[in-house]
């Protein structure tokens, strides 16, 4: 099952709409350093976390010569098991809300899934059309945003809202496949056309706007769309969509990571000359090299997640914070993989093989 991720990296010169990188060099003071709390077992790890301390993650459990899965939410030091939906032996999570409500998909290994919505200890069964379905993302609305596949063994994209599971329009193809998600309910992604090209999508007020060669892979309250174009053959690109009109990153962006309500984005890219990627914000038109700093997700005050390689190529997690360091300890004992960053500063990874969390200062 293709789910989407933020992923790339870039090459040199510029293309329309971007202006020139900043200096690479430009040295970072190291601010403080952050320890984490491990709140899972082993083999359990972060994939959301929101403003109120509220985290929805997995843990993977050998059972014979099968591997698993359990989905846990976790708050003020408690660890819940989601359990399963009826028959099932699996759970998998992929989303929390800010009322603390977790979607994800839940059934028999190799054999049937289902979405869910899981809420004050119950699990609800979101049904499909047919066939398999999984929710990807929920907002504060309670809007869920999912595929399912129906009888033709089409894969859609679907919205659960209150209760009821809609199909979203397609572009005419076998597959459409829904990233993201924002508060008034709007979705992006991508889907195919009847000759198999892949465009990336806008759903909106129940039509389907076609933005364009790509995935759309985040949306922001301003209608903000960012899209990665990475079609075989040829150059990839990235773009920001608005109101019809694409603001092009420097050419060359193999990998974009995050788009924040302020319109700037984070990824990879290859300066010129270089033969190695380096970590890139873009805020306002304007790139600025992070080096060896690798950005995994940017927050509405624009503080930068990332992680960077020890002497040992081990994952040493961060913060960017207008030009200050906060380092994800414990590290480089334990080796850290941060995930997701939430407006509070709450970060969810993992630590050593451990489902972690780690809290920055307030006013950091």
């Amino acid at each position: 099952m293709k789910r989407a991720l933020l992923v790339a990296g870039m090459a040199a010169a510029m293309a329309v709409g971007a202006t020139t990188a900043a200096n690479a060099s430009t040295p970072r003071q190291t601010a403080t350093s952050v320890t984490g709390t491990e709140i899972g077992p082993s083999n359990s790890w972060v994939v959301a976390v929101n403003d109120h301390g509220d985290v929805a993650g997995s843990t993977a459990i050998n059972v014979g010569s099968e591997f698993l899965t359990h989905g846990f939410f976790w708050h003020a030091g408690t660890l819940t098991d989601l359990g399963f939906l009826p028959g099932g032996n699996t759970t998998d999570t992929y989303a929390v809300n800010e009322n603390g409500e977790v979607v994800g998909d839940s059934g028999v290994y190799g054999g049937t899934m289902h979405a869910f919505a899981w809420s004050g200890g119950k699990m609800t069964d979101l049904g499909s059309l047919g066939g398999d379905s999984y929710a990807f993302a929920i907002n504060g609305k309670g809007q869920i945003a999912g595929i399912s596949v129906n009888a033709a063994g089409r894969t859609l994209a679907v919205v659960w809202c209150d209760g009821k599971m809609t199909t979203l329009p397609s572009l005419g193809g076998p597959l459409s496949y829904p990233t993201a998600e924002d508060a008034a309910g709007q979705v992006v992604g991508y889907a195919q056309t009847a000759s198999g090209t892949e465009r990336a999508v806008l759903w909106t007020n129940g039509k389907i706007v076609d933005l364009g060669p790509g995935e759309a892979l985040g949306v922001n309250a301003d209608g903000q769309v960012l899209v990665m174009d990475d079609i075989a053959g040829q150059p990839t690109s990235a773009y920001v969509w608005q109101n019809g009109k694409k603001t092009m990153l420097p050419a060359g962006v193999s990998q974009v990571n995050g788009l924040n309500e302020k319109g700037s984005v984070v990824g990879y890219y290859t300066p010129a000359g270089a033969t190695q990627s380096h970590g890139f914000v873009w805020r306002n038109g304007k790139l600025t090299d992070l080096g060896a700093d690798f950005p995994l997700a940017i927050d509405s005050a624009g503080r930068i997640l990332a992680y960077t390689p020890d002497a040992n190529d081990n994952s040493i997690g961060l913060v960017l914070d207008q030009g200050k360091t906060i380092t994800l300890a414990p590290a480089p004992e334990s080796v850290v993989y941060p995930a997701v960053i939430s407006d509070s500063g709450l970060v969810g990874g993992i630590t050593g093989n451990e489902a972690a969390i780690w809290q920055l200062p307030t006013g950091d």
